[in-house]
């Protein structure tokens, strides 16, 4: 992986490592512009480390290995599952390592953190704003890979659908990862309306 590090200009309270896939996204942007914010605010370093396509977040030890005060780690979600050798091994580095907007489930060893929405809370008000906005009729395209947070995600949306008398329509097509989610939405559901 790729390493920035943000300095401090005054006397720094430790190391935050914040680890990410460089994918062109908002929600990533808003955490990480959020993380620098914070860091800034309460004088710690954020050395960023990102992976591409298709790396996986193995070196991120060696790299935590190499601070000087490592204080945390936080891992954004990705479209893949990290696996579990990653995390013990980011487990024994002796402090709190977060995985933050969390798509899997994990049995996570000692001083690892999952933050996850309540995605089926997500899906209700989800729901409720499309039906509150006049659409009755409500297509729905799953991204790949399926994760784990997807399934209390659509029970959300089925919940709201089912009480405000609407219809959900799940398109069999999805979206992969790393495509343009507008250009294959546009596809998919070109693809599936009635002409």
């Amino acid at each position: 992986g790729e390493v920035k590090a943000f300095k401090s200009p005054k006397a720094s309270n430790g190391d935050i490592v914040f680890a990410y896939t460089d994918y062109p996204s908002e929600s990533l942007w808003r955490i990480r512009n959020t993380l620098e914010q914070c860091a800034r605010q309460r004088n710690f370093n954020l050395i960023h480390f990102r992976t591409g396509k298709g790396e996986s977040f193995n070196a991120l030890y060696e790299q935590c290995r190499h601070c000087d005060d490592l204080k945390g780690v936080i891992l954004s979600s990705t479209c893949e599952r990290i696996d579990l050798t990653t995390l013990e091994r980011l487990s024994s580095l002796g402090c709190s390592v977060a995985l933050a907007d969390n798509q899997f489930t994990y049995d996570l060893p000692d001083s690892v953190f999952s933050l996850s929405p309540d995605m089926e809370d997500r899906g209700r008000i989800l729901a409720s704003h499309l039906i509150e906005k006049g659409h009755k009729n409500i297509g729905m395209i799953r991204n790949e890979p399926l994760v784990d947070m997807f399934k209390p995600f659509m029970k959300g949306i089925k919940r709201e659908i089912n009480d405000q008398n609407a219809q959900l329509h799940c398109f069999s097509a999805t979206i992969n990862s790393w495509d343009s989610s507008m250009d294959a939405a546009q596809t998919i559901t070109c693809d599936n309306l009635d002409t």
